[in-house]
């Protein structure tokens, strides 16, 4: 009865067993009740019976009655296995629309243990239909209890560091998805995403760097920025691409190592982690929001010292981020004057890179720059 094609049949069926379980444990007939309840348990395909509510009712039902099994018989590894051969469930990959019953039958088989780490387990799967199934589930399957909240923390660190990057980036999505639920599941995201700015995949290391600012509680985070730094100073250039970016978003505005670390990067041989380190000073200017300066702003120097390198390409950078920083209506007039300046510098490829840069950030208003040119006899080749 207990494998009719009947949903009704299986649910009365295992309602009546249940109330000879009571009786008959004892006797020694556990053993086979529990397999014919495991049995009637897993009967079928999940992705055939889980979108049917009587189907549900039949294998909660089971569960239940194996619950009670289990505590009349103090078989504490016969819950261990349940949870284990419930999560069976997700290894079909099984589509969106099932998830939601799914995951209350993985509550009803857990009750009072953690669902969490099986289904975390799944992410680890070589099949990418069964990842996304686990992790649709998890975020509903959790509760948010210490211990849970420990043991899901431990296992997605886990396989944050996993061979596979599919599975690394598979333990990032868990984290994000789980993050805004708990506090010290935040906390541990943030490590996991911040130590994946490192990481020696690409696809790995961008969902690391779009994770890291939405986790961030302030800027300035200590153990934040220096993940970014040293993902800024890695050997491969998606890395160092990445941690410019990065510390955009996390360092404050008046970290002089970070303003000099993203200077450093002006000079760097590949053009995208050269023009992420130019954006990286504006926007660490921008984001300052600051109305006006007392001082040239951090940022200003490490792009004007650029000016004079010996290759073309790294001198272009410079005037990039010097027109980048230049949108700061604050920082403008210092920008102007230190191009100004320029124009009279010794080296005559910091004086020509001056002057290209000059109409980049200069308005037909600055009278500062025209004074400066005509000064300087320069006047009528601007």
């Amino acid at each position: 009865m207990l494998r009719s094609t009947h949903a009704a049949v299986r649910l009365h069926s295992t309602r009546v067993l249940g109330c000879c379980v009571v009786k008959q444990a004892s006797a020694g007939e556990g053993q086979g009740y529990a397999e014919a309840l495991v049995s009637a348990m897993t009967l079928g395909n999940p992705e055939a019976w889980a979108r049917d509510r009587e189907e549900l009712a039949a294998r909660c039902a089971a569960v239940d009655v194996l619950h009670l099994l289990a505590a009349q018989e103090s078989q504490k590894q016969l819950l261990q296995d349940l949870l284990g051969r419930a999560a069976t469930v997700l290894d079909v990959g099984p589509s969106k629309g099932t998830w939601s019953n799914l995951a209350e039958f993985l509550k009803v088989v857990a009750r009072n243990q953690s669902a969490c780490v099986v289904v975390c387990e799944r992410l680890a799967s070589p099949n990418p239909l069964v990842r996304r199934a686990a992790l649709g589930i998890l975020p509903l399957v959790f509760h948010g209890t210490a211990a849970e909240t420990a043991e899901t923390t431990q296992a997605l660190q886990s396989l944050s560091s996993h061979q596979s990057p599919a599975v690394r980036t598979a333990a990032l999505d868990g984290f994000a998805a789980l993050a805004p639920r708990d506090g010290a599941l935040r906390s541990g995201a943030l490590q996991a995403a911040g130590a994946a700015l490192c990481d020696s995949d690409g696809r790995v290391c961008a969902q690391a760097a779009g994770m890291v600012p939405l986790l961030m509680t302030r800027r300035g985070h200590p153990e934040t920025v220096t993940a970014a730094l040293r993902s800024l100073a890695a050997p491969k250039a998606h890395n160092r691409r990445v941690g410019a970016e990065v510390l955009a978003q996390v360092a404050a505005q008046d970290d002089h190592c970070v303003t000099r670390s993203l200077g450093l990067r002006l000079e760097d041989q590949d053009a995208g982690v050269r023009s992420a380190a130019g954006k990286g000073l504006a926007d660490l200017l921008v984001l300052s929001d600051r109305k006006d300066f007392s001082s040239p702003p951090l940022g200003l120097q490490e792009a004007v010292l650029r000016m004079g390198h010996a290759s073309l390409d790294v001198r272009r950078t410079a005037v990039e981020a010097l027109r980048q920083l230049s949108k700061s209506e604050a920082a403008r007039p210092w920008v102007v004057a230190a191009l100004c300046e320029s124009c009279a510098h010794e080296s005559l490829s910091v004086r020509r890179t001056a002057l290209q840069a000059l109409p980049c950030v200069a308005r037909l208003s600055d009278e500062q720059v025209i004074a400066n040119l005509q000064a300087r006899g320069q006047g009528p080749r601007v």
